[in-house]
């Protein structure tokens, strides 16, 4: 069994329900959710993560940026944030399914 340090919440999800959830979940380090009146998409650190999450996601977009079947899912995409937080606003589904796969992949133990 595959065992990730990321857990995506659908936007069903209140911050309550999401801290109520990741009081016990030790291992998981960090969380995502997507805010759709916002359109955005949030990275958050849970425990001590691994990464400077900000520049973390700066480094794959960049790497997206090269890939011609990955640059258009970028088009007017903006990265905030800081160590603890990222929110990637004016985000695509295909956006969103692709940074969860990847962080799925890159930040499983």
């Amino acid at each position: 069994m595959r065992e990730y340090k990321v857990v995506h919440f659908s936007e069903d999800f209140s911050m309550e329900d999401i801290n109520e959830a990741m009081s016990s979940q030790d291992e998981i380090l960090y969380f995502t959710r997507y805010i759709q009146e916002k359109n955005e998409f949030h990275i958050v650190k849970h425990k001590n993560g691994d990464f400077k999450i900000t520049s973390f996601i700066t480094q794959l977009f960049g790497f997206y940026k090269k890939n011609k079947n990955t640059s258009s899912l970028l088009d007017e995409t903006k990265v905030k944030g800081n160590d603890s937080f990222v929110i990637i606003q004016n985000v695509n589904e295909q956006l969103i399914e692709r940074l969860k796969n990847d962080l799925n992949i890159l930040l499983k133990k």
